[in-house]
């Protein structure tokens, strides 16, 4: 199953950039491959939640893959390849 959504390619990464007005002077920022800045958080105060939702939000395509893996491998009837793959995307979020 192809995805018919369009969105930047994945390699996105957690970054974190000094920001003068945010609470402890930086902003958590998630980039694409290119280093182009796709969302900034944590701009006026500090969240302890902020690193993770940074963190899934960076793995938002690869979670669209598995998801489109679940899909496919559910009506063919082997879910071995998207079960894998959903263990990897899994523990590279938990690391």
């Amino acid at each position: 199953m192809s995805s018919k959504l369009r969105h930047t390619p994945k390699g996105w990464k957690v970054t974190r950039r000094e920001e003068p007005n945010s609470a402890d002077g930086f902003a958590t920022v998630v980039t694409d491959s290119r280093g182009h800045s796709l969302a900034i958080m944590n701009f006026r105060g500090k969240n302890p939640l902020t690193k993770g939702n940074a963190r899934l939000m960076a793995k938002s395509p690869e979670l669209l893959e598995v998801a489109e893996a679940l899909a496919d491998a559910t009506s063919l009837g082997d879910l071995t390849d998207a079960a894998a793959l959903a263990c990897l995307v899994l523990q590279e979020l938990r690391s």
